[in-house]
């Protein structure tokens, strides 16, 4: 009966674990293309070309990270068998944050028992940070991973030191530093833990556990010396990208690792009182525990304050170093203390409520309040480089401030366009010292780069060129300046032509702001096609005067408020545009505002004559 009772009770962990392992893989693999590579992400791809030699490999890692190589080398040899994507670098971040799931369940599992390592998986596997950078070509998730093992073998070791044991310590940790540099913060916090267990625990054979410790020291030495110049240069690092903190950076990232929520924040206090409960209550039953409350409490509380503390001090004594993802390995022992705070209830209906209430509004704030996977969250490089190549016909030079972060996206469709690294002042500039000629070109910025130009640039750009296309995406937007001539800044319309565009295809329109001040038109709204995506749709603004029509420049702006606000079961979130040009090269005369809407994709345009008129006298 007894037998029958465990084999039972093996069984239903095991399912449950599976279980919790099939709801982290859907989590970390679901729409894990939907976001643009970003400018990390980006670097990633650079650095890990499969075109390049191992040699080449090594030297752009060294040249542009300031991170061990063994992520790149992992992803350089992925890629040269799965192909050559973001998609290919992000399955391994999901895989990588699956088995992270499964190695977190052996860890707490070693520490203190089976049920209160299901919780841990399924915390883990709930974790909006966790998700976010699973679904990252980056090397968090291994680090992650690495540093769950270097603690599961530590906690194996401290119970038996055996040479097996030791060389596994030393193996795992050694990983676990070659995945990022802050693993040596997590490691003094692993020399520290096992250096007050040597001094302070009674019965430990000191002698073989010092032994067996420089054992695990040694192995992890000799393993890493092949990345120790790279380590060696980070001294060199005076200064870093990274903002000072403010007082409150510490809280900032609790909160991101539980993405935001109130409610989640608020469970885990509850939780955490429970972790205080247990460690004040649990004398008494210490014998049933894989280690004692005490020594698993001092593990986790060094783990945590460690591995901030030190990050902390560097911070203000010489380079900053304060930011979320740097503490992605502190993240897992704060899970522990919750998993053992919910799990050490003594009424297992609490716990289990508990639990499954965390579980339930865990997915309803991931999949519904954050709206994570449909909500775009990442510079949108992609979408404007691909903007770019099935609207550059006349294959004209793209200028950009990230001329190292486009060339992937280009090489990808086998586009050969010359780039142009330079900001459009400095690209303006040479023209009008003559040192280069003037060309159309379309200009690319992103990473949460807004349009920036001096007003010797406008005036230029306004004498010589006009914008005839332009898009703006998430924190990335792109503006073609073409050549300014009859044939693109004046059209006659016929009185067919009028009949024609005005009788097909109805145009939805708002002008929201329409100012005229000094023969300079200030305006902004939205236009487009009625039931046509607007995403293809290419809106020409134009003053008409009797049967001409002349363009005036406009820029693309996003508008998903139009969207949601009509309720449209087609995309309106391109439709926003915006007016700020001079009218002075235009002839004197009354002129009517007018909007001409072309959508090659669907084959449909539309010409509307708005009731905004203009006089220049």
């Amino acid at each position: 009966m007894d037998r029958t009772v465990r084999l039972n009770g093996i069984f239903n962990s095991r399912v449950a674990l599976i279980l919790i392992l099939v709801l982290a893989a859907i989590l970390r693999l679901y729409n894990l293309d939907f976001q643009s590579p970003w400018l990390d992400e980006i670097h990633t791809l650079n650095e890990s070309n499969p075109n390049h030699s191992i040699s080449e490999l090594y030297a752009h890692i060294t040249r542009a990270e300031q991170l061990p190589p063994l992520y790149f080398y992992v992803l350089y040899f992925i890629f040269k068998v799965f192909g050559y994507s973001i998609v290919v670098a992000r399955a391994v971040s999901a895989l990588l944050g699956i088995v992270s799931v499964y190695a977190f369940y052996l860890l707490v599992k070693e520490l203190i028992g089976k049920k209160t390592a299901l919780i841990a998986a399924l915390l883990i596997a709930l974790n909006y940070y966790m998700i976010f950078y699973s679904q990252e070509a980056r090397p968090y998730t291994l680090f992650v991973l690495f540093t769950i093992l270097s603690y599961y073998k530590m906690a194996v070791f401290i119970k038996n030191h055996s040479v097996k044991n030791a060389v596994w310590f030393g193996v795992f940790t050694c990983l676990m530093l070659h995945s990022h540099v802050v693993g040596f913060f997590v490691l003094f916090a692993q020399v520290i833990t096992l250096l007050i267990y040597f001094l302070l625990k009674e019965g430990v054979d000191r002698k073989l556990l010092f032994r067996r410790g420089i054992l695990a020291a040694g192995v992890l030495l000799v393993l890493y010396l092949p990345a120790l110049d790279s380590f060696l240069n980070l001294f060199q690092i005076k200064s870093f990208w990274i903002k000072p903190p403010t007082a409150d950076a510490l809280a900032l990232i609790y909160n991101d690792f539980f993405g935001k929520s109130e409610i989640i924040l608020f469970f885990n206090l509850v939780f955490f009182l429970g972790f205080m409960y247990w460690l004040t209550k649990s004398k008494q039953d210490q014998k049933t525990e894989k280690l004692s409350s005490q020594w698993i409490s001092i593990l986790i509380i060094l783990w945590i304050s460690l591995s901030i503390l030190i990050p902390i001090i560097r911070t203000y004594v010489s380079v900053p170093m304060i930011l979320g993802r740097y503490f992605i390995a502190v993240l897992p022992a704060i899970l522990i203390l919750l998993a053992i705070g919910v799990s050490k209830l003594k009424s297992k209906l609490i716990t289990f409520t508990l639990v499954s209430l965390y579980t339930i509004y865990s997915l309803v704030h991931l999949v519904l309040i954050k709206d994570y996977y449909s909500t775009v969250t990442k510079a949108q490089f992609r979408e404007l480089t691909t903007y770019i190549m099935e609207r550059n016909a006349d294959n004209d030079d793209v200028v950009t401030s990230l001329p190292q972060y486009i060339p992937y996206f280009f090489q990808k469709e086998n586009k050969e366009y010359t780039i142009i690294g330079s900001s459009l002042d400095e690209f303006v500039n040479k023209q009008i010292q003559d040192k280069l000629p003037k060309q159309s070109f379309w200009y690319f910025d992103a990473h949460g780069r807004e349009f920036t130009a001096s007003t010797e640039t406008l005036n230029f750009l306004s004498k010589n060129y006009i914008i005839t296309d332009s898009y703006s995406g998430f924190q990335a937007w792109t503006r073609h300046y073409v050549i300014k001539d009859e044939t693109n800044m004046k059209f006659e319309f016929s009185p067919e032509d009028f009949k024609r565009l005005t009788a097909t295809n109805k145009i939805k329109t708002s002008i929201e702001k329409f100012i005229v001040d000094q023969n300079r038109l200030n305006a902004s709204g939205w236009a487009m096609l009625e039931n046509v995506d607007s995403k293809n749709t290419k809106l020409t603004v134009m003053l008409l005067n009797e049967q001409t029509g002349y363009v005036i420049e406009s820029i693309n702006k996003k508008r998903p408020d139009v969207t949601n606000f009509f309720k449209l079961d087609y995309n309106a979130d391109h439709s926003g545009f915006e007016i700020n040009t001079s009218l002075d090269q235009l002839p004197k005369g009354k002129y009517k505002l007018i909007f001409w809407l072309k959508n090659e994709t669907e084959n449909k345009e539309s010409l509307v004559i708005t009731n905004k008129e203009i006089s220049l006298q």
